[in-house]
């Protein structure tokens, strides 16, 4: 068993501070110093690093504090095809890995359960859940288990990319997804191909 720590920055804050960092909110621009009370908790998103660390030291197991939700599909990708988190020529790699983190990061949200079109959505009552599997090239094939409730086509792969989307870069920890790269093809009964993916530092 292993464990990933680092999104910790409670007691980091004065320093973090004093090296220059405002801590205003993004939306509203307003600082933390401004709402009168100090923080309860202040978390870092993790990427996948941590997790393939874990992994390479030969962790069955994978504790974690805070990380992205994308970072439970980068970190066993980057750990199984030996991608190195240094070498840019891998960033089109790690960012296929955030996509398909990212297809399945709210479970049956990408099997019908975020579907506009639900009524197109066989045995939606008992829906199974998605996994992902993902290429040494960055690509992926996301699916569902054979006999659950759901649908996985471009549809709804689709639907749960654009969900949470702000703009055509997608920051994580990891590397930015450039979403207009994305290419989703369909491979069969409750199979979509996801690749093309292009990656930025």
């Amino acid at each position: 068993i292993a464990y990933v720590e680092g999104d910790d920055l409670m007691p980091r804050l004065d320093e973090l501070r004093a090296a220059g960092e405002s801590f205003t909110n993004l939306d509203t621009g307003e600082s933390l110093e401004s709402l009168g009370m100090p923080p309860l908790t202040a978390n870092a998103y993790l990427g996948g690093r941590g997790i393939t660390a874990a992994l390479d030291a030969g962790a069955d197991v994978v504790i974690t504090g805070r990380v992205t939700d994308a970072a439970l599909a980068v970190g066993p990708a980057a750990w199984w095809h030996g991608w190195s988190y240094d070498d840019a020529a891998n960033l089109d790699r790690l960012a296929g890995a955030v996509v398909a983190g990212h297809v399945i990061e709210c479970g049956a949200q990408a099997t019908g359960g975020n579907y506009a079109f639900f009524q197109d959505v066989p045995g939606l009552e008992h829906v199974g859940f998605p996994w992902a599997e993902v290429a040494a090239d960055g690509s992926s094939v996301i699916g569902k288990h054979d006999g659950t409730g759901g649908l996985v086509s471009v549809g709804t792969v689709t639907a749960q990319l654009l969900y949470e989307i702000q703009g055509l870069g997608y920051a994580n920890p990891d590397g930015v997804v450039a979403f207009d790269s994305i290419e989703v093809h369909d491979e069969g009964d409750d199979r979509v191909r996801v690749s093309g993916v292009v990656g930025m530092p």
